[in-house]
């Protein structure tokens, strides 16, 4: 009795043994199945163009440009077609240029007669100096025979009459009076020309 015992006793034990081997051959061939399957990869970095693809049943919104223009006027040429692989500053379209010809001959006038208009009021302006210089240069001389018949007369005092002589004064006081004048307003007009002169050169 105690024999078949012991032999049932070892009969267990070495199932306990084959089954713990087993599952131990069982854990270690997964776990080296699993280390092959999730070993590391290399992949090397760089830098090419994107292209994203969509196919499949059905409808996708795609989002769109406006395309925006320097100048407005009517479309001439579409350069391109719809599903065209567009490359970065690509013309894809042109303009009229009937519309923005006629805009740049009329901008073109306008520049040529500001031009023409400046070189006038330049011109203009130098022939008044002109003619406020010949007018101070006039008085100066009516100025300088004033001033000489004034004291000229002083000299004569006694032989000529008070009134002679008083006349002779007024009429240099007024010739210097004119002169001093029109000697202030060449000096303002000449700094009121060379401002004017110099807004219209910028």
């Amino acid at each position: 009795m105690n024999g078949i015992k012991k032999y049932k006793k070892r009969i267990i034990f070495m199932i306990c043994i084959m089954s713990v081997l087993w599952g131990w051959k069982y854990v270690s061939s997964n776990g080296a199945e699993e280390a092959i399957i999730y070993e590391p990869v290399e992949y090397t970095v760089g830098t090419e163009t994107l292209r994203i693809a969509y196919s499949g049943d059905g409808q996708v919104e795609l989002s769109t440009l406006n395309l925006d223009f320097e100048v407005s006027g009517t479309v001439d040429e579409v350069l391109v077609s719809e599903g065209d692989w567009i490359e970065e500053e690509v013309t894809l379209a042109t303009l009229d240029k009937a519309d923005y010809e006629t805009s740049y001959e009329k901008a073109l006038n306008s520049y040529q007669e500001a031009l023409l208009n400046r070189d006038q009021t330049i011109a203009q302006d130098k022939l008044d100096q002109l003619t406020r210089d010949d007018n101070l240069n006039q008085l100066e001389i009516v100025l300088e025979q004033a001033r000489a018949e004034y004291d000229r007369n002083q000299l004569l005092t006694g032989v000529l009459s008070e009134k002679e002589i008083e006349d002779s004064r007024i009429a240099y006081e007024r010739a210097l009076s004119d002169y001093e004048t029109q000697k202030a307003y060449n000096s303002v007009s000449d700094v009121s020309m060379k401002n004017k002169n110099w807004q219209i050169l910028q």
